[in-house]
């Protein structure tokens, strides 16, 4: 989804360095905070939404059956405090309390979209984009910044959604 990226990585990357004090002093309350961030960051990507106009558009103009439809879903949502070494924040087999009961569902988080039956022949794509952070170096040569971090391609969203509206093309048998 378009903007989406931004979205997380203000709520991710934003409270990363809490997270990780979190996480090194109490994971009780990691736990805590880490389903009040996810909370937070799915509502801001639910009411940022924009596949349903953005389909719509697409549908039109390449003259497609209009009875397209899509979910929008979160799967899985990891975190890594240094490289290869990564903790769940959200995991779709889970229920979360904290987490708004009405957006959980068996097939994740929906941001959007009425498809019901979501099955791996329907699945045009599925992604991972990650967001780690790296904490300051002991070596200052060696060091990048204060608060060095490595994030996903700030075009990632728009390039998945090309694929994805690209596969949709190949393979409409309506064309």
């Amino acid at each position: 989804m378009p903007g989406g990226q931004r979205i997380m990585d203000c709520y991710l990357a934003g409270d990363m360095a809490l997270m990780e004090q979190t996480w090194d002093r109490d994971h009780k309350a990691f736990d805590f905070l880490v389903q009040k961030i996810c909370d937070s960051a799915f509502l801001a990507l639910r009411k940022a939404n924009n596949m349903d106009s953005l389909l719509a558009r697409w549908v039109t103009e390449n003259h497609l059956q209009r009875d397209l439809e899509y979910a929008l879903l979160v799967e899985r949502v990891d975190i890594a405090f240094e490289p290869n070494k990564y903790i769940n924040l959200y995991d779709r087999s889970k229920k979360y309390s904290l987490v708004d009961p009405a957006i959980q569902g068996k097939d994740g988080i929906r941001i959007g979209g009425s498809l019901k039956e979501i099955a791996a022949r329907n699945l045009v794509v599925g992604c991972t984009a990650v967001l780690y952070h790296l904490p300051k170096l002991d070596a200052p040569e060696k060091a990048v910044g204060e608060n060095d971090s490595v994030r996903a391609d700030r075009f990632w969203f728009t390039t998945i959604i090309l694929n994805i509206l690209d596969n949709a093309v190949k393979y409409n048998t309506n064309e």
